[in-house]
């Protein structure tokens, strides 16, 4: 079960905390944020932050750690969530265009895959079922490890930053 927060207060009021309903696809438990509203210390709503979600679901069904898929779905371990936009509301309940999240395209693996660089990031490399030294290829992969990676914000204005890796 995932710990969530739902209420801070505050001197001047009070921010809550809304989840979704159902679980997440990706962490059967757990719940993705929802919105976050600002109220003065009348409960009066001040503003309303808005999360907009996607998953990306991996086909690679290799290379993965059996030891540890025994414990979960395999289905919810090869689902991945993204925040896709944030919107905000005034307290006239007055929407602005959203901020929207671009990733890189490149599916991550599922989370019990063995395809992972020396620092645990995403390489592509076929190690098997399980990491064993001096057998497997941690090498780092400069297009693999920016899977799922931001890549740009795009505001709300109709401006845009864009993010390189190195």
């Amino acid at each position: 079960e995932q710990s969530r927060l739902k209420t801070i207060f505050f001197e001047n009021g009070k921010v809550l905390f809304e989840y979704d309903e159902t679980d997440r696809e990706d962490m059967p438990g757990s719940r993705a944020l929802k919105k976050i509203i600002l109220e003065d210390i009348n409960g009066v709503k001040i503003k309303q932050v808005f999360f907009d979600h996607e998953y990306t679901t991996s086909t690679d069904l290799t290379n993965m750690n059996s030891f540890l898929a025994t414990f979960s779905s395999s289905l919810s371990a090869r689902k991945r969530l993204f925040l896709k936009s944030v919107q905000i509301a005034d307290k006239d309940n007055v929407t602005l265009p959203p901020y929207r999240f671009e990733y890189n395209a490149t599916v991550l693996p599922s989370r019990f895959s063995n395809s992972v660089d020396a620092w645990g990031y995403y390489n592509g490399k076929n190690n098997g079922y399980f990491l064993e030294r001096g057998v497997d290829d941690r090498s780092v992969d400069a297009e693999k490890v920016q899977a799922g990676m931001l890549t740009s914000v795009i505001k709300p204005e109709g401006g845009r930053t864009n993010f390189y890796y190195e």
